[in-house]
């Protein structure tokens, strides 16, 4: 004769050190930190082409006012050396007009 089981439903499990509700919190931990370095990733790169938008911009309206050798020299410096620097540029440019 015997018993036998056909299903059972778990109603609770629990434990004193807490080992369970632990398990998922360093699979959580590097979800946030890859999610935090991402966001870090964005923002710089975000930060780059806004710089190198504003270089862009300030060259062509430095190469659209000037014509002069020395516009030419400062225009050909700000290519050949990839000043990195929009303020430098913003002032050479507000010097030139």
């Amino acid at each position: 004769m015997g018993i036998e089981i056909l299903s059972f439903t778990i109603k609770d499990v629990f434990d004193n050190v807490e080992y369970l509700s632990s398990l998922g919190k360093s699979q959580t931990a590097n979800v946030r930190r890859d999610a935090d370095v991402g966001v870090a990733q964005a923002n710089r790169d975000a930060g780059i082409r806004v710089n190198n938008s504003k270089i862009l911009y300030q060259y062509h309206t430095i190469k659209l006012y000037c014509n002069t050798d020395a516009c030419n020299d400062i225009i050909l410096f700000c290519r050949n050396q990839s000043v990195k620097s929009p303020r430098w540029m913003s002032s050479t440019l507000q010097t030139l007009k």
